[in-house]
């Protein structure tokens, strides 16, 4: 969610390199997803199109175009652009067609298959991760580090081509366990509390450690790209697929709703054709994200105008 980020106002240090990438770009202070959880939201981050038109509506649901649309990894293809994706969610696995258009795509050593992802989106799915929690916990396999050694060998074999590259982190996310160093970086002692309101205070500090962790993270993959030469002719675009609520309307988690908890996103931009410290008040929508990227990489369009 973007108010748990320093450039979106949050008092914790919990993403001092993301609001670095903030001040030398464009920051869009009114940034909204398409849904509220991660495959209908992704879809539309790939593709340009609402949920309704791009179909990966529901657990085990597939993504599929209208004949004659493309997605953002096809389009970059087309154009002579070599494509990757990294992905630590099993909601985008490749048995669901996220890979569509990617030269190379990493969808992490969880096996997922259309039925289990059913039986996820079913209450007894809900009881299975509550109970079995380390079985459930994909970031035990896929954590920022872990993709990172996946992304940046890549980066090696790949940096001299022009590239399309999609990181879809997955650690600021339920079930919440950062590294114990991010873990004590923001716990606190909340007394004597209970139930949801122990799960509210307790959470939210996972999660910041979770953002924390992440944004060390990013900080590597930027390092990496420095270290290759290919930072300052990089666009780089930092989002989220949706947020988090922590009790502010009855429930904690995502996919319940279409509150701002869990629709307002950070979406920042950074990389040529993009202008330092400006800050976008207006609304924008994920949906137009495509193909703005499409714009700043290809044709160099002015889409900053006033």
């Amino acid at each position: 969610r973007a108010d748990h980020l320093g450039c979106y106002g949050y008092p914790r240090p919990t993403s001092p390199f993301i609001d670095s990438l903030a001040r030398e770009g464009a920051l869009c202070k009114d940034a909204s997803a398409a849904a509220s959880w991660t495959k209908p939201s992704t879809g539309t981050i790939l593709t340009g199109l609402h949920p309704s038109r791009h179909g990966a509506l529901y657990h085990g649901s597939l993504l599929h175009l209208p004949e004659g649309k493309e997605t953002l990894a096809e389009a970059f293809r087309n154009r002579g652009y070599v494509t990757a994706g990294f992905v630590a969610t099993p909601n985008l696995k490749k048995v669901f067609a996220f890979d569509r258009g990617f030269d190379v795509y990493f969808d992490s050593p969880v096996e997922d298959t259309v039925t289990l992802a059913c039986i996820r989106g079913t209450w007894f799915g809900g009881l299975l991760m509550t109970l079995l929690r380390h079985q459930f916990n994909w970031n035990y396999e896929n954590d920022c580090a872990r993709m990172n050694q996946e992304v940046l060998a890549w980066l090696d074999k790949n940096h001299q081509q022009r590239f399309f590259l999609y990181l879809h982190y997955i650690d600021p996310h339920i079930p919440y366990d950062p590294p114990a160093a991010y873990r004590e970086q923001f716990a606190q002692d909340h007394g004597f509390v209970l139930f949801n309101e122990r799960k509210r205070k307790v959470g939210i500090d996972l999660y910041d450690g979770e953002i924390r962790y992440t944004d060390d993270g990013l900080k590597e993959l930027v390092e990496k790209l420095c270290e290759l030469g290919v930072w300052e002719n990089t666009l780089l675009v930092l989002t989220s697929d949706h947020g988090e609520e922590f009790f502010e309307h009855g429930v904690l988690g995502h996919g319940f709703s279409l509150y701002q908890e869990v629709v307002h996103v950070p979406l920042i931009l950074r990389g040529p054709n993009v202008p330092a410290g400006r800050v976008l008040e207006r609304p924008v929508q994920l949906v137009d994200l495509a193909a703005t990227v499409m714009d700043l990489a290809g044709a160099g369009l002015p889409v900053f105008g006033d």
